[in-house]
This record gives C-alpha cells, sequence and structure tokens, in this order.
C-alpha cells in the first residue's frame, strides 16, 4: 500500500483544524488566518502557505528611529503607518491580503493576485526581511523567517 506522505499530511491537517473548529479548542494565529483568508480565494483553491507580513514605510526603521528620537509622540505615528498584510500561496496563485488594522489575522479583501511562478525576492535582515512580491515590498518579522524561507524554495 503506497501513500503519498503530502497528502496524508493534508489530511491530518484539515481533520486537525476541522475538529479545532467543531470543538471550539485554541487555534493558532496561522491556523486561523488560513480559516478566514479562504473566503477570499477562488472556490477550490487549496492555502499551501500563510504568511503575516507588515507593508507601509519600512515598518523596522519606522519604530526605531521614531521611537528612539520622538518617544511616546511617535506612537500616533507608528500607527498611523502599519499596514498588516498577509502573504497566501494557492496552488494556483500568491495572494496579498489586505488585513484589519487593529487585528492582523482578520483579512479584509485581496490587494494583489498574481501567478503561482512570480518571482519573489527575499532580502537579508535580522528582525524583519523585506519581501519583493510583484511590484509590493513587503516585511516578514524574524519568528515566520523559516516558513518565509520554506515558501521561496517552494516558489522556485
Amino acid at each position: 500500500m503506497s501513500c503519498d506522505i503530502d497528502e496524508h499530511w493534508d489530511g491530518v491537517a484539515n481533520y486537525y483544524l476541522t475538529l479545532r473548529l467543531k470543538t471550539g479548542w485554541p487555534m493558532s494565529l496561522i491556523d486561523k488566518v488560513r480559516v478566514r483568508s479562504q473566503a477570499l480565494l477562488e472556490p477550490g483553491e487549496i492555502i499551501e502557505y500563510v504568511l503575516p507580513a507588515e507593508g507601509g514605510w519600512r515598518p523596522p526603521s519606522t519604530a526605531v528611529v521614531l521611537g528612539a528620537v520622538l518617544g511616546l509622540v511617535s506612537f500616533p505615528v507608528v500607527i498611523a503607518l502599519h499596514r498588516p498584510r498577509v502573504i497566501v500561496a494557492t496552488d494556483r496563485a500568491i495572494v496579498i491580503l489586505k488585513t484589519d488594522w487593529w487585528v492582523g489575522t482578520k483579512p479584509k479583501s485581496v490587494l494583489q493576485r498574481l501567478p503561482r511562478n512570480a518571482p519573489i525576492l527575499i532580502g537579508r535582515g535580522q528582525i524583519f526581511r523585506k519581501v519583493l512580491i510583484g511590484d509590493t515590498k513587503l516585511y516578514v518579522h524574524r519568528r515566520r523567517f523559516k516558513d518565509l524561507d520554506a515558501f521561496g524554495l517552494a516558489a522556485t
């Protein structure tokens, strides 16, 4: 009896997600984003990767420079420049979703839809990595570097 490990894992992951939804168990943030973003995708699309990201004017430097120079006065400026995004890679496309301004796990609309073989440039960084997908610049936090590396390898 042969079993493709990817198909097996997809089945286990879907079972796990369905069980958590039915029982009300706590879900990870990525699972929540995965479930909430499914409604914004085309019917039948299968989500492969979900990456929370940050758009706007250089989020790392905004927080550090303005925070150090202006202190609490800069808080409204940093909040005004906050642009939470979600990168969703499906079996057919790469989709960049605009999320709720306050809660970054609630996708609201589709900003950009690119073909699955679109060029992706991933930069280097200690806290944030710059990701260029199409003409969109996004920043991914270090806690998602492993997911970003896997996403970049799968995209090539």
